[in-house]
């Protein structure tokens, strides 16, 4: 049993530590009047958040990450293992993204307008980077949504009035 407990605290210290950073990342609302474009064309956050995620935890994307220069990360691993792999354990282990849930009024959990996005690594400094890159590459991918979402309106709103004109 000593020797067990010896054993078990010795593993313990020769463990390489995990550090895991995080972002919170706020959402803001649609914010075009729903009488100009109705609800219907507007996405749900959640399938928005969606979409958005695929795209930024692509292979593409996770492969330019893990091979920056400034970040190299899983340089042990990509020695031994294929990087389509790593690439792979990293989306699923190490990198996590999730809706916050706030309770509401009737007991029940709404979704809020916010989410977390979390990664897991050995160095505290790369595992910032590697998040920091992420709230980026989200903010990028957000003004991109919302500049398609106002060049629909715009035209939208266009076509509605050279309709009207035609009447």
């Amino acid at each position: 049993m000593f020797a067990g407990l010896v054993l078990s605290v010795a593993v313990a210290f020769m463990w390489p530590d995990t550090y895991i950073s995080q972002a919170v990342m706020r959402i803001t609302p649609q914010q075009v009047p729903e009488n100009i474009i109705p609800s219907v064309l507007s996405t749900q956050m959640a399938e928005r958040l969606n979409q958005m995620q695929q795209e930024i935890l692509s292979r593409t994307s996770l492969q330019e990450l893990i091979q920056r220069p400034s970040l190299d990360l899983y340089k042990r691993e990509r020695q031994r293992l294929p990087l389509e792999d790593i690439i792979q354990d990293m989306r699923n282990k190490y990198i996590k993204i999730q809706m916050m849930e706030t309770p509401s009024s009737g007991g029940e959990r709404r979704v809020a307008s916010a989410f977390l996005i979390q990664f897991s690594y050995t160095d505290r400094y790369k595992a910032q980077a590697v998040v920091r890159e992420l709230v980026t590459k989200f903010t990028e991918q957000n003004v991109t949504v919302q500049r398609n979402q106002a060049t629909l309106t715009t035209s939208f709103q266009i076509g509605r009035a050279s309709c009207r004109e035609r009447v």
